[in-house]
């Protein structure tokens, strides 16, 4: 179970918020949908900048296939600088 006990300690280190949650549609023929949220991380403490990640699926053959994802970082005049 030592498995287990990392993931634990990871759990412990690690933290993942949803600020305004997660937004997730689908079209009125329910073909197409989307699931869109932004990501606020803390890894080992470390305070990530908020990203925002969207992904679009599609059915295909009776089941929803990913078609496109987006994941958006600010850029360097975008993140303030603690010094």
């Amino acid at each position: 179970m030592w498995l287990h006990s990392v993931l634990r300690e990871l759990e412990a280190k690690n933290r993942f918020d949803y600020p305004g949650g997660v937004r997730a549609r689908i079209t009125d023929d329910g073909q197409t949908g989307f699931v869109a949220a932004n990501i606020s991380a803390t890894l080992d403490g470390y305070q990530l900048p908020t990203c925002r990640v969207s992904f679009v699926f599609t059915r295909i053959a009776g089941a929803f296939r990913l078609v496109c994802d987006h994941h958006g970082f600010p850029g360097p005049k975008t993140v303030r600088s603690e010094h």
